[in-house]
């Protein structure tokens, strides 16, 4: 394969699964057997309960469970102290700060930013409540994907500091894109970008997936009361698959981007349970009214004879943005329950997700 077509090619595979991220990794999960895949329970809620609404931002604490910033299985130290931790920002809260100097890169290296926005029909205004950065080495044949919270409160070029997921509504991609190379450094190159109006429908072609589920987790599902996902593998429609990403009344924000990134690698799996080049046709025209990106659907179509060679011999980790790298604040003015970054560790794993060894 000859490296001035990688970037498409990988390209290719990516916007195949994109519409999975609208709800919401080393290696693959092996399919198992329909007997073995359901592992979920129904607990029904009492006669005399009723749902109680949560804080708006729960308090993201240390604990034990709190997912890591670095490759899974390969968890860093974590500040203890306050001498460890500097709490310095990028300037006092809510104030702009200044711009980010530009993260140096290794050659032959693509940043695609997938985007899962709230969309819904008819309706104008939005937010991407998942960003997902993708960064592909070419030579290290290495993929990072990497997580950034909705709620991260950084300045939007142009307008004013606010939410990081309000960047696309105000001005597209171009702003976005803006948006993470003013406060991080990084640019990305390409982008996707899907909305929930068909996310059920295209999990239920895939046939479902098989979900490697890290945590147990139980929480309140419409029509079922309490419902609980036990850890290990799980096989989930598309309805299930929407509820999983989404739930946060028992967990946070930084919860559902590593469940975010579960869903994925369940999608790079059934991708690999079948030729995806014969199902190009129908992926094609299941997918095309509820994606966009900038990346031609015809030139996706060429080159899909290729799409699976890449998958099989690359090395892909996660990382998510967590509380090392974040502080919770509250806008005084506009009482609003952000995350601010911690300007020494934000830069560390910016650093590390666009040149890690």
């Amino acid at each position: 394969m000859e490296k001035t077509k990688s970037p498409t090619i990988i390209k290719f595979g990516l916007i195949i699964f994109i519409p999975l991220l609208i709800v919401n990794c080393q290696g693959f999960a092996s399919l198992t057997e329909p007997d073995q895949k359901h592992n979920m329970q129904l607990i029904t809620a009492g006669k005399d309960s009723t749902p109680t609404p949560t804080a708006f931002l729960p308090d993201y604490e240390n604990t034990e469970n709190d997912p890591s910033s670095t490759p899974v299985g390969q968890p860093s130290p974590i500040p203890t102290t306050d001498s460890d931790f500097d709490g310095s920002y990028y300037g006092p809260p809510g104030s702009i700060p200044p711009r980010a100097k530009i993260i140096q890169q290794p050659e032959n290296q693509l940043n695609i930013l997938l985007m899962g926005s709230d969309q819904r029909p008819n309706d104008g205004g939005f937010r991407t409540d998942v960003l997902l950065l993708v960064t592909i080495n070419f030579d290290e044949n290495s993929i990072n994907l990497s997580s950034f919270p909705r709620d991260l409160y950084v300045y939007i070029p142009g307008y004013s500091m606010e939410r990081i997921n309000t960047a696309q509504v105000k001005g597209g991609f171009a702003l976005t894109a803006s948006t993470f190379e003013y406060n991080f450094g990084i640019k990305p190159d390409n982008y996707a970008i899907v909305d929930f109006s068909g996310f059920e429908n295209l999990i239920n072609t895939l046939g479902g997936i098989d979900v490697n589920v890290g945590r147990t987790m139980t929480d309140l599902r419409d029509g079922y009361g309490y419902f609980t996902v036990n850890s290990g593998t799980n096989h989930m429609n598309g309805d299930t698959a929407l509820w999983y990403v989404r739930s946060r009344h028992s967990s946070n924000d930084l919860d559902r981007t590593v469940r975010q990134q579960e869903v994925i690698q369940a999608v790079f799996s059934k991708l690999l349970s079948f030729d995806i080049v014969t199902k190009v046709p129908q992926l094609y025209s299941q997918f095309r009214g509820v994606i966009q990106t900038d990346l031609e659907l015809t030139e996706i179509i060429e080159l899909s004879q290729f799409g699976t060679k890449f998958l099989n011999s690359w090395d892909i980790s996660r990382y998510v943005v967590n509380y090392q790298h974040i502080t919770n604040w509250t806008n005084p003015n506009t009482g609003a329950q952000v995350l601010l970054p911690t300007k020494n560790f934000i830069d560390d794993f910016i650093l590390k997700v666009v040149n890690s060894d």
